[in-house]
Protein backbone atom coordinates (compact mmCIF):
# COMPACT_ATOMS: atom_id res chain seq x y z
CA UNK A 1 0.00 0.00 0.00
CA UNK A 2 2.82 2.71 1.32
CA UNK A 3 4.77 1.66 -2.62
CA UNK A 4 0.78 2.31 -4.24
CA UNK A 5 0.29 5.50 -2.67
CA UNK A 6 3.55 6.77 -3.59
CA UNK A 7 3.66 5.58 -7.21
CA UNK A 8 -0.02 7.57 -7.15
CA UNK A 9 0.97 10.58 -5.63
CA UNK A 10 3.32 11.32 -7.72
CA UNK A 11 1.18 10.37 -11.10
CA UNK A 12 -1.56 12.30 -9.69
CA UNK A 13 1.09 15.30 -8.91
CA UNK A 14 2.95 15.16 -12.59
CA UNK A 15 -0.79 15.14 -14.10
CA UNK A 16 -1.65 18.59 -12.32
CA UNK A 17 -3.25 17.73 -9.66
CA UNK A 18 -2.54 18.47 -5.72
CA UNK A 19 -2.06 15.39 -4.10
CA UNK A 20 -1.53 15.25 -0.03
CA UNK A 21 -0.85 12.12 1.42
CA UNK A 22 -1.57 11.45 5.36
CA UNK A 23 0.47 8.76 6.87
CA UNK A 24 1.15 6.71 10.25
CA UNK A 25 4.36 5.94 9.23
CA UNK A 26 7.30 7.88 10.46
CA UNK A 27 10.18 9.32 7.96
CA UNK A 28 11.90 12.50 6.65
CA UNK A 29 12.42 11.81 3.00
CA UNK A 30 11.49 14.62 1.13
CA UNK A 31 8.85 14.00 -1.80
CA UNK A 32 7.81 16.30 -4.45
CA UNK A 33 3.78 16.62 -2.80
CA UNK A 34 2.92 17.54 1.04
CA UNK A 35 2.96 14.46 3.25
CA UNK A 36 1.75 14.45 6.83
CA UNK A 37 3.05 12.20 9.02
CA UNK A 38 0.78 10.67 12.14
CA UNK A 39 -1.71 13.64 12.29
CA UNK A 40 -4.11 13.64 15.21
CA UNK A 41 -7.97 13.46 14.42
CA UNK A 42 -8.25 17.24 14.34
CA UNK A 43 -5.86 17.72 11.55
CA UNK A 44 -7.06 14.66 9.88
CA UNK A 45 -10.33 16.51 9.21
CA UNK A 46 -9.47 19.18 8.31
CA UNK A 47 -6.89 17.99 5.73
CA UNK A 48 -9.94 16.31 4.34
CA UNK A 49 -12.20 18.79 4.51
CA UNK A 50 -10.23 20.43 2.28
CA UNK A 51 -10.02 18.01 -0.38
CA UNK A 52 -12.03 17.12 -3.49
CA UNK A 53 -11.54 13.12 -3.03
CA UNK A 54 -10.39 11.25 0.03
CA UNK A 55 -8.47 7.93 -0.85
CA UNK A 56 -8.34 5.00 1.74
CA UNK A 57 -5.12 3.13 1.08
CA UNK A 58 -6.66 0.85 2.85
CA UNK A 59 -9.78 0.54 4.81
CA UNK A 60 -8.96 1.95 8.66
CA UNK A 61 -11.82 1.60 11.29
CA UNK A 62 -9.64 3.96 13.36
CA UNK A 63 -9.22 6.64 10.63
CA UNK A 64 -12.71 5.88 8.25
CA UNK A 65 -15.29 8.18 11.00
CA UNK A 66 -13.09 11.09 10.48
CA UNK A 67 -12.58 10.96 6.92
CA UNK A 68 -16.35 10.18 6.46
CA UNK A 69 -17.13 13.18 8.69
CA UNK A 70 -15.22 15.76 6.11
CA UNK A 71 -18.08 15.31 4.30
CA UNK A 72 -15.97 15.01 1.10
CA UNK A 73 -16.11 11.35 -1.09
CA UNK A 74 -14.17 9.00 0.13
CA UNK A 75 -12.88 5.85 -1.83
CA UNK A 76 -11.55 2.78 -0.71
CA UNK A 77 -8.72 0.77 -1.85
CA UNK A 78 -8.56 -2.90 -0.61
CA UNK A 79 -5.27 -4.39 -1.84
CA UNK A 80 -6.41 -7.94 0.06
CA UNK A 81 -9.60 -9.74 1.17
CA UNK A 82 -11.01 -8.99 4.46
CA UNK A 83 -11.37 -12.51 6.04
CA UNK A 84 -12.89 -13.19 9.04
CA UNK A 85 -10.98 -15.65 11.41
CA UNK A 86 -13.85 -16.52 13.22
CA UNK A 87 -17.42 -16.14 14.59
CA UNK A 88 -15.92 -13.33 17.09
CA UNK A 89 -13.77 -11.40 14.66
CA UNK A 90 -15.75 -8.66 14.98
CA UNK A 91 -12.89 -5.73 13.38
CA UNK A 92 -12.97 -8.17 9.96
CA UNK A 93 -17.20 -8.30 9.67
CA UNK A 94 -17.38 -4.78 10.62
CA UNK A 95 -14.76 -4.37 8.14
CA UNK A 96 -16.99 -5.80 5.49
CA UNK A 97 -19.76 -3.93 6.11
CA UNK A 98 -18.54 -1.03 6.18
CA UNK A 99 -16.74 -1.57 2.41
CA UNK A 100 -20.11 -2.15 0.82
CA UNK A 101 -21.10 1.49 1.78
CA UNK A 102 -18.02 3.57 0.03
CA UNK A 103 -17.00 3.08 -3.40
CA UNK A 104 -13.90 1.05 -3.73
CA UNK A 105 -10.75 0.22 -5.92
CA UNK A 106 -10.07 -3.46 -6.54
CA UNK A 107 -6.61 -4.44 -8.09
CA UNK A 108 -8.22 -7.47 -10.22
CA UNK A 109 -11.46 -9.20 -10.98
CA UNK A 110 -10.96 -11.97 -8.36
CA UNK A 111 -10.45 -9.26 -5.33
CA UNK A 112 -13.99 -7.46 -6.89
CA UNK A 113 -15.77 -10.92 -6.26
CA UNK A 114 -15.03 -10.07 -2.18
CA UNK A 115 -15.85 -6.51 -2.85
CA UNK A 116 -18.80 -6.26 -4.94
CA UNK A 117 -19.83 -3.31 -6.82
CA UNK A 118 -15.99 -2.36 -6.90
CA UNK A 119 -13.97 -0.92 -10.01
CA UNK A 120 -11.27 -3.04 -10.96
CA UNK A 121 -7.99 -1.20 -11.72
CA UNK A 122 -4.72 -2.56 -11.33
CA UNK A 123 -1.75 -2.13 -9.59
CA UNK A 124 1.28 -0.36 -11.32
CA UNK A 125 4.43 -1.41 -12.04
CA UNK A 126 8.16 0.95 -11.77
CA UNK A 127 8.07 1.40 -15.63
CA UNK A 128 11.18 3.61 -15.45
CA UNK A 129 13.01 0.50 -13.38
CA UNK A 130 11.93 -2.79 -14.66
CA UNK A 131 12.61 -1.83 -18.63
CA UNK A 132 16.34 -3.28 -19.21
CA UNK A 133 15.48 -6.68 -21.00
CA UNK A 134 13.28 -4.93 -23.58
CA UNK A 135 15.64 -2.26 -23.85
CA UNK A 136 18.56 -4.61 -24.98
CA UNK A 137 16.16 -7.77 -26.29
CA UNK A 138 19.56 -8.94 -28.05
CA UNK A 139 21.66 -10.13 -24.86
CA UNK A 140 22.12 -13.21 -23.69
CA UNK A 141 19.78 -14.34 -21.25
CA UNK A 142 20.31 -17.35 -18.81
CA UNK A 143 18.68 -19.01 -15.69
CA UNK A 144 15.83 -18.88 -13.65
CA UNK A 145 14.80 -16.27 -11.43
CA UNK A 146 12.22 -16.12 -8.68
CA UNK A 147 11.37 -12.67 -6.20
CA UNK A 148 9.39 -12.36 -3.32
CA UNK A 149 9.72 -13.11 0.60
CA UNK A 150 10.77 -16.10 1.91
CA UNK A 151 7.75 -17.52 3.01
CA UNK A 152 5.95 -21.42 2.37
CA UNK A 153 2.89 -18.98 0.72
CA UNK A 154 5.46 -17.75 -2.06
CA UNK A 155 6.19 -21.14 -3.20
CA UNK A 156 10.13 -21.32 -3.66
CA UNK A 157 10.48 -24.96 -2.52
CA UNK A 158 8.23 -25.52 -5.00
CA UNK A 159 10.74 -24.36 -7.39
CA UNK A 160 13.55 -25.71 -6.24
CA UNK A 161 11.77 -28.86 -6.57
CA UNK A 162 10.80 -28.43 -9.83
CA UNK A 163 14.41 -27.40 -11.01
CA UNK A 164 15.98 -30.31 -9.53
CA UNK A 165 13.67 -32.48 -11.88
CA UNK A 166 14.86 -30.58 -14.92
CA UNK A 167 18.68 -30.10 -13.63
CA UNK A 168 20.13 -32.89 -15.24
CA UNK A 169 18.27 -32.03 -18.95
CA UNK A 170 19.68 -28.34 -18.74
CA UNK A 171 23.34 -28.57 -16.76
CA UNK A 172 23.90 -24.85 -17.96
CA UNK A 173 20.69 -23.39 -16.31
CA UNK A 174 21.09 -21.46 -12.35
CA UNK A 175 17.94 -20.40 -10.44
CA UNK A 176 18.59 -17.12 -8.74
CA UNK A 177 16.01 -16.65 -5.48
CA UNK A 178 16.21 -13.25 -4.46
CA UNK A 179 14.62 -12.31 -0.95
CA UNK A 180 14.81 -13.20 2.54
CA UNK A 181 12.79 -14.67 4.95
CA UNK A 182 11.77 -17.07 7.84
CA UNK A 183 11.72 -19.64 5.27
CA UNK A 184 15.52 -19.84 4.00
CA UNK A 185 16.84 -22.60 6.47
CA UNK A 186 14.73 -24.73 4.90
CA UNK A 187 15.27 -23.52 1.37
CA UNK A 188 19.09 -24.22 2.19
CA UNK A 189 18.49 -27.84 3.55
CA UNK A 190 16.04 -28.37 0.59
CA UNK A 191 18.93 -27.12 -2.35
CA UNK A 192 21.80 -28.93 -0.11
CA UNK A 193 18.82 -32.66 -0.03
CA UNK A 194 18.78 -32.31 -3.91
CA UNK A 195 22.47 -31.34 -4.58
CA UNK A 196 21.90 -28.14 -5.92
CA UNK A 197 24.24 -25.78 -3.72
CA UNK A 198 26.20 -24.85 -6.77
CA UNK A 199 23.35 -24.32 -9.09
CA UNK A 200 20.51 -22.37 -6.77
CA UNK A 201 21.55 -19.23 -5.12
CA UNK A 202 19.61 -17.51 -2.49
CA UNK A 203 21.12 -13.80 -3.27
CA UNK A 204 19.05 -12.23 -0.29
CA UNK A 205 17.29 -8.92 -0.34
CA UNK A 206 17.93 -6.25 -3.23
CA UNK A 207 16.22 -2.73 -3.71
CA UNK A 208 14.13 -2.53 -6.66
CA UNK A 209 17.00 -1.02 -8.48
CA UNK A 210 19.41 -4.24 -7.98
CA UNK A 211 16.40 -6.77 -8.95
CA UNK A 212 16.27 -4.96 -12.35
CA UNK A 213 20.10 -6.08 -13.67
CA UNK A 214 19.02 -9.80 -12.37
CA UNK A 215 15.57 -9.81 -14.22
CA UNK A 216 17.13 -8.02 -17.31
CA UNK A 217 19.51 -10.95 -17.39
CA UNK A 218 17.52 -13.91 -16.62
CA UNK A 219 15.48 -16.20 -19.47
CA UNK A 220 12.54 -17.57 -17.10
CA UNK A 221 10.63 -15.61 -14.38
CA UNK A 222 8.47 -18.40 -12.09
CA UNK A 223 5.79 -17.17 -9.57
CA UNK A 224 4.87 -20.26 -7.69
CA UNK A 225 3.01 -18.50 -5.25
CA UNK A 226 0.89 -21.43 -3.06
CA UNK A 227 -1.57 -18.12 -1.87
CA UNK A 228 -4.21 -16.22 -3.65
CA UNK A 229 -2.73 -12.95 -4.40
CA UNK A 230 -4.41 -10.24 -5.13
CA UNK A 231 -2.85 -9.45 -8.02
CA UNK A 232 0.93 -9.86 -9.08
CA UNK A 233 3.30 -6.50 -9.46
CA UNK A 234 6.31 -8.82 -9.32
CA UNK A 235 4.79 -10.50 -12.42
CA UNK A 236 4.34 -7.57 -14.52
CA UNK A 237 8.10 -6.50 -13.49
CA UNK A 238 9.39 -9.68 -15.13
CA UNK A 239 7.14 -9.56 -18.03
CA UNK A 240 8.51 -5.59 -18.31
CA UNK A 241 12.00 -6.94 -17.69
CA UNK A 242 11.52 -9.60 -21.06
CA UNK A 243 11.29 -12.46 -18.87
CA UNK A 244 9.84 -15.77 -20.26
CA UNK A 245 6.81 -15.82 -17.06
CA UNK A 246 6.03 -19.08 -15.56
CA UNK A 247 2.67 -18.60 -12.98
CA UNK A 248 0.62 -20.14 -10.62
CA UNK A 249 -2.88 -20.30 -12.14
CA UNK A 250 -4.44 -18.68 -8.67
CA UNK A 251 -5.81 -15.49 -7.71
CA UNK A 252 -5.32 -12.31 -9.50
CA UNK A 253 -2.32 -13.32 -10.97
CA UNK A 254 -3.16 -14.83 -14.61
CA UNK A 255 -5.03 -10.87 -15.01
CA UNK A 256 -1.97 -9.34 -14.09
CA UNK A 257 0.02 -11.72 -16.72
CA UNK A 258 -2.98 -11.77 -19.49
CA UNK A 259 -2.51 -14.55 -21.71
CA UNK A 260 1.34 -13.76 -21.93
CA UNK A 261 2.48 -16.82 -19.27
CA UNK A 262 2.90 -20.27 -18.92
CA UNK A 263 0.65 -21.39 -15.74
CA UNK A 264 0.60 -24.36 -13.73
CA UNK A 265 -1.86 -25.46 -10.81
CA UNK A 266 -0.82 -24.21 -7.70
CA UNK A 267 1.98 -26.46 -5.48
CA UNK A 268 2.18 -28.55 -8.88
CA UNK A 269 6.43 -29.09 -9.19
CA UNK A 270 6.10 -31.48 -12.24
CA UNK A 271 3.54 -29.19 -14.20
CA UNK A 272 5.94 -26.00 -13.22
CA UNK A 273 8.79 -28.35 -14.27
CA UNK A 274 7.48 -29.22 -17.53
CA UNK A 275 6.13 -25.27 -18.21
CA UNK A 276 10.41 -24.59 -17.57
CA UNK A 277 11.25 -27.41 -19.98
CA UNK A 278 9.08 -25.80 -22.44
CA UNK A 279 11.12 -22.43 -22.52
CA UNK A 280 14.44 -23.70 -22.32
CA UNK A 281 13.50 -26.43 -25.48
CA UNK A 282 11.94 -23.39 -27.09
CA UNK A 283 8.90 -25.48 -27.52
CA UNK A 284 7.15 -22.72 -26.11
CA UNK A 285 6.62 -19.66 -28.30
CA UNK A 286 7.72 -16.47 -26.79
CA UNK A 287 4.19 -13.76 -26.70
CA UNK A 288 4.87 -10.86 -29.27
CA UNK A 289 6.49 -7.27 -28.89
CA UNK A 290 3.24 -6.04 -29.97
CA UNK A 291 1.02 -7.93 -27.26
CA UNK A 292 3.61 -7.42 -24.42
CA UNK A 293 3.38 -3.51 -24.85
CA UNK A 294 -0.02 -3.38 -25.17
CA UNK A 295 -0.85 -5.34 -21.86
CA UNK A 296 2.20 -3.75 -19.94
CA UNK A 297 0.91 -0.15 -20.94
CA UNK A 298 -2.02 -0.71 -19.28
CA UNK A 299 -0.36 -0.88 -15.95
CA UNK A 300 2.30 1.52 -16.09
CA UNK A 301 1.65 4.49 -13.65
CA UNK A 302 0.41 7.90 -15.56
CA UNK A 303 -2.24 4.94 -16.96
CA UNK A 304 -3.33 3.35 -13.56
CA UNK A 305 -3.25 7.02 -11.83
CA UNK A 306 -5.57 8.41 -14.59
CA UNK A 307 -8.23 5.83 -14.66
CA UNK A 308 -8.12 6.61 -10.77
CA UNK A 309 -9.01 10.18 -11.57
CA UNK A 310 -11.55 9.75 -14.22
CA UNK A 311 -13.16 7.98 -11.13
CA UNK A 312 -12.58 10.67 -8.72
CA UNK A 313 -13.92 12.97 -10.93
CA UNK A 314 -17.52 11.43 -11.39
CA UNK A 315 -17.61 11.57 -7.85
CA UNK A 316 -16.67 15.20 -6.67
Amino acid sequence: MESLARVLAEEFARLGHRPTVATETAGQKDFPYPIVRRPSAFELLRLARRADVILSLPLSLKRLPVLAAAGRPVVIAHPIKISPAGRFDWRAKTKLQIAKRFPGIVPSHYLAEHFPGSVVIGNPYDAATFDLGRSNPKAKRGGIVHAGRLIPGKGAQVLIDAFARIAAKFPDEQLTIIGEGPARPTLEALIARHGLGDRVKLVGERQPAAVAPLLAQARIMAVPTLDEEAFGIVALEGLASGCRLIVANLGGLPEATGNLALTHAPGDEVGLARCISAVLSEEAPPPSAAALETHLARFTPEAVATRYIKLFEGLS
